[in-house]
């Protein structure tokens, strides 16, 4: 079991936006797919955590950085993953490089980090990572990142920029709204189809509390020192998921 997993994608028409790019959500969705794809290699996957332990991963923050776009003529993407493995609290990070072309070794243009929790599945309290000895002895490349997803605090007076209500195509196998949902849900309230020569350069997400069909969010932000802040909250106001996201130029 190799503690880095690599694994070339396709680009493909479904994945590019009206500027001929990447769209943010797509690449977060081949990110996620890598760590479920590596989880299962090493034994810590969904089949395993969920049938021997009675428990489920959850993404809880995700830090994406780009230096340069992605266009849909570059037809290939190269990622690498590894995760920093099961230390004493109850985040377990994950790390991603992102490489143009088939070539994992060439200078990356890009690099992303997500912490994962795992909860009970039936009281949804999280659970201590070592505790779970396939976890614990999992391997680990020496050196890993020092980047930390930390929470954002946006700034007041938010404006309400858009609403959406979850339905079918936004809901994943736990039966909640998928993580990368919520980025496109940040992307639309920042009208980035109206971006011209822009990209997003940096994202930090955090999950802030599962989205079921029918719920009603109203996305609201603000804009500080060149920087997006959204938050998408519900009825009540209570914060489903929190984003800060930077524009840089083509």
């Amino acid at each position: 079991m190799h503690p880095i997993h690599t694994r070339t994608h396709l680009l493909t028409a479904s994945s590019i936006d009206n500027h001929a790019m990447l769209r943010p959500s797509a690449l977060l969705d081949m990110l996620q797919d890598m760590a479920t794809e590596h989880a299962d290699i090493l034994g810590i996957g969904r089949e395993v955590i969920v049938g021997q332990h009675g428990a489920f991963w959850m993404l809880v923050r995700t830090t994406l950085a780009l230096s340069r776009p992605i266009y849909v003529d570059e037809e290939t993407v190269t990622i690498k993953t590894w995760h920093r493995g099961a230390g004493s609290g109850a985040i377990v990070y994950r790390d991603f490089d992102i490489h143009l072309g088939d070539n994992a070794n060439s200078p990356p243009i890009g690099e992303a980090t997500m912490a994962w929790v795992l909860a009970d599945l039936s009281t949804r309290k999280l659970l201590r990572p070592r505790s779970i000895a396939v976890l614990a002895n999992s391997p680990r490349p020496e050196i890993v990142k020092q980047t930390i997803s930390a929470k954002i605090v946006c700034p007041p007076d938010l404006t309400e920029l858009a609403q959406r209500v979850v339905q079918y195509s936004d809901l994943d196998v736990n039966g909640h709204m998928n993580n990368v949902r919520y980025i496109d849900a940040a992307c639309d309230a920042l009208r980035l189809d109206e971006k011209t020569g822009k990209f997003v350069t940096g994202l930090t997400i955090n999950y802030d509390k599962e989205s079921f069909a029918g719920d009603l969010l109203r996305m609201v932000g603000a804009e500080k020192n060149g920087t997006h802040y959204l938050q998408g909250v519900d009825k009540d106001d209570t914060s489903r998921f929190t984003a800060k996201i930077t524009l840089g130029e083509q």
